[in-house]
């Protein structure tokens, strides 16, 4: 029986060590990439009463990175070269688009430039891996922005809007600019 308990966890320790030899890291490229995931609109109503609807769209990336050096601390967007006025003081860059009675998309900038301007919805996500400067690691997922804004403030109802998207890594690597789905806001 001894023998037996002895050839077993041999043969699992065998195993582990043969399976784990086939992993390999992915070998993704350090400019991180992305693609979209989903977009949704929703509208939402304060629980208080008397409060302001507030339209949400909801947009997930799914994203890839070689060295894993996405999100950016509120410490490090003080600093150089992260620092206001630098666009890298954000790490999500998005850019709404309405379309118009022709079908085109125009950016919702040039439509309200008294009321937005370009870069106004830009935000900054935290880091997503835990990561040093002695090491780094692939990383791939998917993150999910919120959007919000008062009910009918920038989009009437039964509007159509896309959103243009990138994200930069610490590195001041951007990746590629995607464009979501269309979202048609609520009547």
């Amino acid at each position: 029986m001894k023998r037996f308990r002895l050839l077993l966890a041999g043969t699992v320790g065998l195993l582990t060590l043969g399976l784990g030899s086939c992993l390999k890291a992915p070998n993704y490229p350090v400019t991180p990439e992305i693609s979209v995931d989903d977009t949704s609109v929703v509208l939402r109503h304060y629980a208080s009463g008397g409060t302001q609807p507030i339209d949400s769209v909801f947009i997930t990336i799914r994203f890839q990175d070689g060295d894993g050096d996405l999100g950016l601390s509120s410490a490090e967007s003080a600093v150089s070269p992260y620092a206001y006025p630098s666009r890298f003081n954000n790490n999500y860059f998005i850019e709404p688009y309405i379309k118009q009675p022709n079908g085109t998309f125009v950016p919702l900038t040039s439509l309200m430039p008294a009321r937005t301007v370009a870069g106004a919805y830009n935000s900054r996500f935290e880091h997503i891996a835990t990561t040093s400067e002695n090491h780094s690691a692939p990383i791939k997922g998917t993150l999910t922005r919120v959007y919000a804004f008062a009910y009918q403030s920038l989009y009437r109802p039964g509007e159509e809007a896309r959103f243009q998207i990138s994200i930069a890594d610490r590195a001041l690597h951007e990746s590629n600019t995607v464009i979501t789905n269309s979202v048609v806001f609520p009547k």
